[in-house]
């Protein structure tokens, strides 16, 4: 990891985990906002769903970030445990990607 040894251990901790992702989904909540993955042109992205209990033109879909690195293009991407299979487009190569992690 390209952390230092404080970061490296608390990103390591389950207590910590736990609060923050607890935090996290009480916020979502509360907003009526979860995250998805999204694959898109053969790129995958993490866009921000708002389904708002008003009406229909209040919700919303931004994208807040594109995962994995450009010069990959994804053309399957299978979920186990949550971790993500990614397969190249051109079916040479496999990534396999932790969303927490990053």
């Amino acid at each position: 990891r390209s952390t230092c040894k404080k970061w490296n251990t608390l990103s390591k901790s389950s207590f910590f985990a736990k609060k923050h992702l607890a935090q996290v989904a009480k916020v979502a909540e509360e907003a009526k906002e979860f995250m998805v993955v999204v694959m898109m042109n053969y790129s995958l992205y993490l866009m921000g769903v708002n389904l708002s209990d008003k009406d229909v033109e209040s919700c919303s879909i931004k994208r807040q970030s594109k995962l994995i690195c450009p010069e990959i293009e994804v053309s399957k991407v299978f979920h186990c445990d949550g971790l993500l299979l990614c397969v190249s487009k051109d079916h040479k190569r496999l990534v396999v990607w932790n969303p927490y992690c990053g």
